[in-house]
């Protein structure tokens, strides 16, 4: 018994240590709270709350929560978060922590299976571009853009030989106005403005900037960037690492229909001028920077749109018309992606996207478009919880 029992505790023993042999020694848990990258938000959206991401396999979010207020821009909330190691791996007794979209991090317990950390961070939110502005004497003012702290301004004018020149100056505070007496005097002359909305400080980091807007409500293509962008600091171990990256939210419809978008079935002809703006109904289409807008009294349209009585549109919160997978209100609607004449429209019926079938109500319900889950189809085939045909 003796010898049986030595036989196998000498065998645990070099089990053991083929194992430890192999795996992996964690020395750093890196995480990422901030939005994901190659995709959009638009003007006046927020992005908090969401599962923390990794970097690599080696370990995994065991459970988060998050207490405080995450609904408001420029406050800050905390995660609490719970990181387990992949089967095979340990976490080394140093184990350090690193947080993306961090201003703070602390480590609450850590061992071999389990570190628990505490972090502080703020939504991530894009500034509304400014609206209302209004030419009284030498002040040329704005309505005020919620949490912005500053803004940039490009001042337009021609001097007394007719030479344009722009200039570009700030105003912070609680200020939102310019006053442009020095540039509209002595043979000067102000041609227009464009406002920036920014924010500074800790919360100001997640905040990105609004579009230059000139001010006959246009927006200055010239001086507007592509992409959001957001100064996003990394938390290490209770220090931080500032580094900017430019970032954009990934559509949540990668989540549930997968990655890219691959989506097949007939579409019309193009049949846009080469102007690139076609009048409809009350209103006029607009493109600009390659994105579509509707314009209706001097102000962009935002929501469902139905501009010719027959194809709905969506437009997004900063005016631009959006296409492929949304979710509106709870419900998944298919917006044409394929240019031409119903470019962006509501599709309703079977649709293929990514290899999988999805039914798009047909019926003017009040759910006109919605895919339908959980349910049979009017043509009696079955699309389960997600909304895909289950092949029967």
């Amino acid at each position: 018994m003796k010898l049986r029992k030595l036989l196998w505790t000498t065998a645990a023993c070099v089990l053991m240590f083929a194992m430890n042999a192999f795996a992996a020694n964690i020395s750093t848990v890196r995480l990422d709270l901030a939005p994901e990258e190659e995709s959009t938000m638009t003007a006046g959206e927020m992005s908090s709350g969401e599962e923390p991401a990794i970097y690599d396999q080696l370990y995994f979010v065991y459970d988060y929560s998050t207490s405080g207020d995450k609904t408001k821009p420029g406050k800050s909330y905390t995660y609490t978060v719970e990181v387990h190691p992949a089967a095979g791996n340990a976490f080394s007794a140093d184990c350090a922590v690193e947080v993306r979209g961090a201003t703070k991090v602390e480590i609450l317990s850590r061992n071999e299976s389990v570190v628990r950390l505490r972090c502080t961070t703020y939504p991530f939110y894009v500034l509304k571009n400014p609206t209302g502005f209004e030419r009284n004497g030498d002040e040329i003012s704005w309505a005020k853009v919620n949490y912005a702290t500053k803004y940039n301004v490009y001042v337009y004018w021609t001097d007394a030989d007719g030479d344009n020149h722009e200039t570009r100056t700030s105003v912070t505070g609680t200020k939102h106005a310019i006053n442009i007496s020095s540039y509209d005097s002595n043979g000067r002359s102000v041609d227009h403005i464009s406002v920036q909305a920014a924010a500074s400080g800790d919360g100001g980091d997640f905040m990105a900037k609004s579009m230059f807007i000139c001010d006959d409500t246009t927006v200055d293509g010239d001086k507007t960037e592509s992409e959001y962008s957001f100064s996003i600091p990394t938390a290490r171990s209770n220090a931080i690492v500032t580094s900017s990256s430019t970032v954009k939210v990934k559509n949540s419809a990668d989540k549930i229909f997968g990655p890219g978008f691959n989506l097949q079935n007939g579409s019309p002809a193009s049949t846009l001028n080469a102007a690139g703006t076609t009048g409809t109904g009350s209103g006029q289409w607009m493109r600009y920077m390659n994105k579509w807008y509707y314009i209706a009294g001097n102000q962009f349209l935002t929501g469902w749109l139905c501009p010719d009585g027959l194809n709905w549109y969506l437009m997004g919160s900063d005016g631009a018309m959006l296409t492929g997978l949304q979710r509106v209100d709870g419900r998944w609607y298919l917006l044409n992606t394929t240019e031409g004449a119903t470019y962006g429209a509501m599709l309703h019926g079977w649709w293929k996207v990514n290899d999988k079938y999805y039914y798009f109500n047909e019926l003017h319900d009040g759910t006109y478009g919605a895919m339908l889950t959980n349910t049979t189809t009017p043509d009696g085939l079955h699309v389960g919880a997600d909304g895909a045909w289950l092949g029967y």
